[in-house]
């Protein structure tokens, strides 16, 4: 990572540029001096007390600092310092050397640069070893493990780990259903549905099993799948020869199409399952109740003669 104008110092460790050695020397002791100084409201660790009193503010509502355009307050004089040059300035001094993209905060730079260019995700789950380009992706993950749910509706007191699945969860209640099947018009509150809902149309079955090869639609099908018949009840990782849910999944979810074998005789389109076939034949039907000599104008006996045939081979 070049130094930017005005910072020729740079961190050894993060590449992090500053103005001073000074600054940077400092800077370059967060990634190797003990963590000595813990919040006593998270069991959060800092290297200096400023830093700690710093964060012990995001436990309290107190915002002190109000920015002067918008009357939106803040917690911190540098949040907002930082706000008034982004959103009322219009300011973006943070500039992306690979691509020219500008932006007004430095972290969303640094985002930018692992998610669109070096694909770098240098956050891992101490459980699982997945890993994030940032971490707050990593936190929200990690409370899958710990099964905490912080995020609760205030219409009907249910629970959730992310934000997101709040959101998607306070749709049942606005009755709103943006997604839509292309295949069948069916609609759906969450992209996530409409994603397993299209696999009974595509026969995709992405998710793959470790142990003998079967594949599901969905990870729910495959984790019933491995408790019943390989007995894989533990749930964490195991170097005793016998494989963990855990590890089940997490290696097996690799995009692979069941064989497309059941064809029409019309158009040429093929299809995993003689229902889906079935009901694709329904666009070519012309009703007539006796077999016909004329093969571009089938019967529906005809047409449901062949899909047997199909399904026989």
């Amino acid at each position: 990572m070049a130094t930017k104008e005005g910072k020729p110092h740079k961190c050894k460790h993060c590449g992090k540029c500053f103005r001073h050695t000074g600054t940077r020397r400092k800077h370059e002791a967060t990634h190797t001096a003990e963590k000595t100084f813990e919040c006593d409201l998270c069991g959060k660790r800092f290297i200096l007390l400023p830093n700690l009193k710093q964060h012990q503010k995001t436990h309290s509502d107190e915002r002190p600092f109000e920015c002067k355009e918008c009357g939106k307050c803040f917690k911190q004089s540098a949040f907002l310092k930082t706000h008034t040059r982004a959103v009322h300035a219009g300011e973006k001094p943070y500039q992306c050397n690979l691509c020219g993209q500008r932006f007004a905060y430095n972290n969303k730079l640094t985002l930018h640069k692992r998610r669109k260019h070096t694909g770098e995700k240098p956050f891992k789950c101490s459980r699982c070893e997945k890993c994030f380009s940032d971490s707050w992706s990593l936190k929200e993950h990690e409370k899958t493990h710990t099964g905490q749910k912080p995020f609760e509706c205030k219409t009907c007191g249910k629970h959730f780990t992310q934000a997101g699945g709040l959101q998607q969860h306070l749709k049942i209640h606005m009755g709103e259903k943006p997604y839509k099947c292309s295949y069948c018009g069916k609609c759906f509150r969450a992209s996530y549905t409409l994603t397993l809902h299209k696999r009974q149309h595509t026969g995709e079955r992405p998710c793959e099993c470790k142990m003998c090869g079967e594949c599901f639609a969905t990870l729910t099908s495959l984790k019933r799948h491995i408790e019943r018949t390989h007995n894989a009840v533990k749930t964490e990782p195991s170097e005793d020869g016998c494989f963990s849910i855990a590890e089940l999944l997490s290696q097996r979810k690799k995009t692979k199409l069941v064989k497309k074998r059941f064809e029409c005789n019309q158009c040429g389109k093929c299809f995993a399952t003689a229902t889906t076939l079935k009901k694709h034949k329904t666009e070519h039907i012309v009703v007539k109740q006796e077999p016909s000599d004329d093969n571009s104008c089938l019967s529906i006996p005809e047409i449901l003669k062949d899909i047997g045939k199909n399904k026989r081979k």
